[in-house]
């Protein structure tokens, strides 16, 4: 699934721009990762390229894959200069690319239901099984050549594979979170706390390689202690961060410091067990934030219908205070009207009378306004989201109910909407109260059982809109002409506010929203602003 805005980004840049850069950070990173090596071979235990092949197909889109295959070659020629005899080289690039090729697809196809985002501890596991599957396959098929070519001795098949797996696997698993996190917006929030992190990463560094003497890799679990703190302070976009830096640092200590001394494959093992505990870490504190974020909606949700308190009540309260100033603007009127039709009307008595009928008017206006803002969300709290994002969040709310009741719930998000910024809670109950109209409409006309459709799609002039539809009676002509008339309703009971508080809402934000009949029943309407367009 592709991100809208990264994908917009995308289609402004020419794609030999984007192939280009592709390449030359593919070779440099193969360069400067380019550490003890399996013979002459791009066999290393930490391959960063290989990540950034998959934020490459993840991001731009799979017409880039052709890359993939020539990368290889590039990095062989330039950093290797071509070690293997041509036909065992075009056989390890071909393995290279298309193993790549096949997993990039598996996840950007939406075949799992895999969001860059990674906005669920699900999307982690994905990229990580999917990475595993994937590397396994290239690195056993990458030596199984390399030893039928007689440029290994098969008994070295086992070693040479599992530095390759490694090495691609940690590549994968380190740098493709971080920077599908970056490209996305979601970065780590520099902070006093942030530095007192990393300054216990560069302690525990020094602690493993320079610290008492006892075996280095038992010291290694020391690394833990830093990369768990920044994941449950910082959630996922933290535990990447502080792994990338972690990964970069362990690589330069390995290379400059300590040169042929230690395994870099035992040491690379180790890294991808804190990596995987980094991230699972990381993505459990990101689901939870999300779960109390979803509460306090419900909570507030459950607030604002509490505020309402009797219906009865409120609508008997509310046609008592709006009765007298309309009595009293109806009597000055009649008075006005009378002065006028005098020969010699008293010009003086005509302007107090309409005066008077005026104060009468702006008197019952500020009682609806009152109530709207009795029942109304409250100050707009603006968050950029993604369209599918509304969706799932307010049709979770609706949807036992209307399994309850035998209603289904179709919904469907056209590819390629922008994000739009609104205040979420507000723009959900929207949803909620226009599906639970669409709900209460089938059961109003005795339907045993109904549709009802969500779709989140372009407007003809280019606006994210959101239609509601259901398989209901419809609307009449009255209620298409005059959809907004504050305390009009169809249904017993009702207190008429809803459709027009939905307008209050919609209008806030820079929408508009209208009532039309669809092809087997009512259709409400409304639009977004595009987060890239002008406030109102």
């Amino acid at each position: 699934m592709f991100d809208n805005e990264i994908s917009a980004w995308v289609r402004r840049r020419s794609t030999w721009l984007i192939g280009l850069a592709y390449l030359t950070a593919y070779v440099a990173l193969d360069w400067a990762s380019y550490v003890q090596p399996f013979g002459p071979f791009g066999v290393t235990p930490w391959n960063p390229y290989t990540g950034l092949s998959f934020v490459l197909i993840l991001l731009c889109g799979p017409r880039y894959i052709p890359l993939l295959f020539v990368a290889p070659f590039l990095a062989d020629l330039v950093v290797r200069h071509l070690p293997a005899p041509l036909p065992a080289g075009l056989l390890l690039w071909l393995v290279v690319g298309a193993g790549y090729s096949a997993a990039t697809l598996a996840l950007s196809k939406g075949k799992y239901d895999f969001q860059i985002r990674l906005p669920r501890l699900y999307d982690i596991w994905i990229l990580l099984l999917v990475a595993t599957s994937s590397t396994v396959f290239v690195a056993c098929l990458y030596a199984a050549i390399l030893a039928s070519a007689d440029l290994i001795a098969w008994r070295d098949f086992f070693v040479a594979a599992l530095r390759l797996w490694i090495g691609d696997l940690i590549g994968i698993a380190v740098v493709t979170p971080f920077a599908l996190l970056v490209a996305t917006g979601r970065r780590l929030k520099l902070t006093w706390e942030t530095l007192a992190q990393f300054i216990a990463m560069c302690a525990a560094l020094w602690a493993v390689f320079h610290g008492p003497a006892m075996p280095q890799l038992y010291r290694f679990y020391l690394l833990f202690l830093p990369i768990i703190w920044i994941a449950l302070r910082s959630g996922l976009p933290g535990a990447c961060t502080g792994l990338v830096i972690t990964q970069l640092a362990l690589m330069f200590v390995i290379e400059f410091l300590l040169p042929g001394s230690v395994d870099t494959t035992t040491y690379q093992e180790m890294m991808l067990v804190l990596t995987l505990t980094g991230l699972a870490a990381g993505g459990v504190v990101m689901e939870r934030e999300q779960a109390e974020y979803r509460l306090r909606l419900q909570q507030e949700a459950h607030a604002r219908l509490t505020r309402l308190g009797s219906i009865n009540e409120l609508s008997a309260a509310v046609a008592h205070e709006i009765n007298q100033p309309l009595s009293a603007a109806a009597t000055y009127t009649r008075l006005l009207a009378e002065e006028l039709g005098e020969r010699d009307f008293p010009i003086a008595d005509a302007r107090e009378s309409a005066e008077k009928a005026n104060t009468q008017v702006q008197r019952a206006a500020a009682v609806v306004r009152r109530l709207r803002d009795l029942i109304q969300t409250g100050r707009i709290e603006q968050s950029t989201v993604e369209m599918s994002e509304l969706l799932n969040a307010a049709l979770e709310v609706v949807k036992p109910e209307l399994q309850r009741a035998g209603v289904s719930i179709v919904s469907q998000v056209e590819g390629d909407l922008p994000r739009v910024t609104v205040d979420v809670l507000q723009i959900e109950q929207v949803l909620i109260n226009l599906v639970r109209n669409a709900y209460e409409a089938i059961e109003g006309a005795g339907y045993s059982s109904g549709t009802i459709s969500v779709m989140a799609r372009r407007s003809t002039k280019g606006e994210p809109e959101i239609v509601i539809g259901d398989t209901g009676p419809g609307f009449d002509s009255e209620q298409i002409a005059n959809p907004f008339t504050p305390f009009h309703t169809t249904k017993r009971g009702g207190l008429g506010m809803g459709l027009s508080l939905c307008r209050s809402i919609v209008e806030a934000h820079g929408g508009r929203i209208w009532l039309a009949n669809g092809p087997q029943g009512a259709e409400v309407h409304f639009t977004l602003q595009d987060r890239n367009s002008p406030p109102p």
